[in-house]
């Protein structure tokens, strides 16, 4: 029993907490206020600054960030090499940056929302008519659909007076809502790429045909340039020609075909390293001719040395955040030696040497007809008891084309007994015009090739831009230049001794198919180092305005700045310039910037300039005219209670189910006042209605307020509200009662 009683009065004890929990649950929210409570009148129209002004403040926020991105792509204002923030963060800066663009996309959707709203809500508490399609217009600004439904066609379609207007501001919102998604994305992501950064004017003490002559010969070169060593001196042709043994090392073991093997090599000069590009017939990446181009040495010495002023300058300069940067690239538009090499076998049978004539390709362009001198003999062949390979140079017709000079080789043969290798080559030397650039990242280096010379023209047998190169024609003195003897063994020279370190010669190690490529390499480098040396005695003019280069430091701000704007930076002789060449310099930085070079990015622009003119304007039309706000009916919830604290219309007659005809949508719907104290609003279809003689059609009162329902409903509702809570009260003493006689019988 005692069992029993026991789960007995667990069971009403468990009953009890949960009436006395869900009654309190019931009883608290009444007590303290709020859930039950009855809506008070409020006041549909505002009238004043109090009021308006509050209600605009939101507005500034969006199109005060996007008049900001305007301005900043239109000046393209350059940030630097790193965003702004922790070092080395930039891809979590650059994703923080998509965070703000949503984020200002929500604002300026929701701007244009009220706009949508206001040009709707206005009219209506004006007591003037909008479409019935319009009137839920503002809550689909954001969905582009709402241009092809039902609702907005029929809106359109309406004829009474300033529809028209009333659609075409929704149109413009609807369509901005849609698209200032990714123009602010897009405006607001600032990009890694170059920026023009300044540059300077400089002189070079030589006029255009001495610094580039088409023709090219030994006078104004000392005498010791033939002497064994001569290329000791750097103004010589055959200076430098040490930097290539690096290259024909690599290829002395060239035995895959299918090697991949250098194709730059470094020249160093007084003021700067020039990079020799080259493009070989052999490889794993053979190209259909062997090419070979060098900037010029006077011309990369002026660029490294002014680019090194820009360096300092963009310190000192005053405004600028070009110190700030990831790379500063610095660049002149110059000519530069261009050398192309062909050599043929000869055979030994062949008296008279056949030279290949460049201006008659065959085979796609990959070869040239043979063609004799005209009265050649066979003594014009080196002798081949040198040590090493043998050249000499001969003038070549012009019906072999624009060939600059022509070259015989002899290579001995590897045995007593045998018998030399001999080969006839076309040089065709020329100046194209390049870019020629110096990076910060290597301050004294210059590089630079011409454009096109990798894109080949099967017909003519040459790269396609080949005709736009400037032809120089090459003297058999000049050329002999080239090869002078080497210090302590005058039998062999510098060709001999480069072919020599390519494995060609009296100890050959180069596969014998390798032969004429590397002939051909060997004499395309010499001759283009060799052109690269023209006018190296002359030098940079003028002084720079504003710096002492004895005193680090002493930029005053005006010289810097010209640097930095691309104006004049050296201060030169006028009368002296006409025989001087002008060269122009240009500097770009690497880094992060605005800009509104792309089309992308302009109309992304467009796109906020549209939105700040829309927005901007409202502004001013709520602050100076209109003065007047609503927050009535900016919900769905709020434009539905009134509805359906309106009046049944027969315009709206058979429409429970959907709506099919436009016309229904284009019917005019307008709010109004009226009731016994005209204190009650609701939505009325096409023209003023009257109904029992106690409603008046009337338009809302700024300050006003609304809400009682007409026919004493209010009342009634009042007094269903006490009702309640008495209802509230009993249950709550009913519980208490039932707690206390359970206690009781405890």
């Amino acid at each position: 029993m005692s069992r029993g009683y026991r789960y007995e009065a667990g069971q009403q004890r468990s009953s009890f907490d949960g009436s006395l929990t869900s009654t309190i649950q019931g009883a608290v929210p009444a007590l303290l206020g709020y859930g039950s409570q009855q809506e008070a009148k409020k006041v549909a129209l505002h009238r004043g600054w109090g009021r308006t002004i509050p209600s605009l403040l939101f507005h500034f926020v969006p199109l005060g960030a996007a008049v900001g991105l305007i301005v900043l792509n239109t000046h393209e204002y350059y940030i630097g090499g790193e965003l702004a923030g922790q070092v080395g963060m930039d891809k979590a800066k650059l994703d923080a940056l998509q965070f703000a663009a949503k984020l200002l996309e929500l604002m300026m959707q929701f701007c244009l929302t009220e706009i949508a709203t206001s040009a709707i809500w206005s009219r209506l508490a004006a007591g003037r008519s909008v479409p019935f399609g319009a009137v839920f217009g503002d809550q689909r600004v954001a969905h582009i659909s709402y241009l092809c439904s039902q609702e907005f066609r029929g809106a359109v379609s309406s004829t009474f007076f300033r529809a028209s207007f009333l659609m075409t501001i929704l149109s413009v919102c609807v369509v901005l809502a849609s698209i200032v998604a990714p123009a602010g994305a897009i405006a607001m992501q600032p990009e890694l790429m170059e920026w023009p950064a300044g540059g300077t004017s400089l002189w070079i003490n030589a006029t255009r045909d001495e610094l580039w002559p088409s023709r090219l010969n030994s006078s104004g070169f000392s005498p010791s340039c033939r002497d064994p060593g001569g290329y000791a001196g750097g103004y010589c042709p055959s200076a430098q020609w040490q930097a290539m043994q690096s290259y024909f090392n690599v290829l002395s073991n060239l035995q895959n075909p299918n090697s991949v093997i250098p194709e730059s090599i470094e020249f160093k000069g007084k003021h700067s390293t020039r990079r020799l590009n080259h493009r070989p017939r052999i490889g794993a990446y053979p190209f259909p001719w062997t090419i070979a181009t060098l900037p010029q040495a006077v011309v990369a010495d002026a660029i490294t040395r002014v680019s090194a002023l820009w360096y300092f300058a963009a310190f000192w300069a005053p405004g600028y955040r070009y110190k700030y940067r990831r790379e500063a690239t610095a660049s002149i538009d110059a000519m530069v030696p261009v050398t192309h090499v062909y050599c043929a076998h000869i055979s030994n049978s062949q008296p008279s040497p056949l030279f290949p004539a460049l201006n008659k390709p065959k085979d796609g362009g990959e070869a040239y007809a043979l063609e004799a001198l005209p009265n050649s003999a066979s003594t014009l062949w080196p002798s081949a008891n040198g040590s090493g390979a043998q050249i000499s140079w001969i003038e070549l017709p012009p019906s072999f084309g624009n060939v600059s000079v022509g070259a015989l080789v002899v290579i001995p043969s590897k045995s007593a007994n045998g018998s030399s290798e001999r080969m006839a080559c076309s040089v065709d030397a020329r100046w194209g015009g390049c870019t020629i650039t110096s990076r910060r990242s290597a301050v004294m280096a210059a590089d630079g090739q011409p454009p096109g010379i990798v894109d080949w023209d099967p017909k003519k047998g040459t790269p396609k831009f080949w005709d736009d190169f400037q032809p120089i024609k090459l003297t058999v003195d000049w050329a002999a230049l080239l090869n002078p003897p080497l210090i302590g063994d005058a039998n062999r020279t510098v060709f001999g001794m480069l072919t020599a370190t390519a494995g060609i010669g009296d100890s050959s190690s180069l596969m014998d198919s390798n032969h004429i490529p590397t002939v051909e390499a060997v004499l395309a480098m010499m001759v283009t180092n060799g052109v690269a040396q023209t006018a190296y005695d002359r030098d940079l003019q003028g002084t720079v305005i504003g710096y002492d280069e004895l005193v680090p430091g002493s930029w005053t701000p005006a010289a810097a700045e010209t640097f930095m704007r691309g104006g004049d930076a050296f201060a030169v002789d006028p009368k002296q310039t006409p025989h001087w060449t002008k060269l122009q310099m240009s500097v770009t930085i690497t880094g992060y910037a605005y800009h509104c070079h792309t089309r992308t990015k302009k109309v992304a622009l467009f796109i906020l300039i549209s939105f700040s003119f829309v927005d901007f304007w409202y502004i001013i039309y709520q602050f100076l005219f209109r003065r007047q706000t609503s927050s009535a009916w900016k919900t769905v919830t709020g434009v539905v209670a009134l509805a359906m604290n309106s009046r049944p219309t027969p315009a709206l007659d058979n429409t429970c189910a959907g709506i099919k005809n436009l016309s229904t949508f284009a019917l005019p719907v307008k709010v109004v006042s009226g009731g016994e104290d005209n204190d009650h609003l609701e939505l009325a279809f096409g023209g003023p209605e009257s109904g029992d003689g106690k409603w008046v059609v009337a338009g809302i009162e700024p300050g006003k307020r609304y809400g009682k329902l007409p026919g004493g409903n209010s009342g009634r509702s009042r007094g269903m509200h006490l009702r309640f809570h008495l209802a509230l009260f009993l249950l709550a003493m009913r519980a208490l009662n039932s707690h206390f006689s359970s206690r009781t019988s405890a």
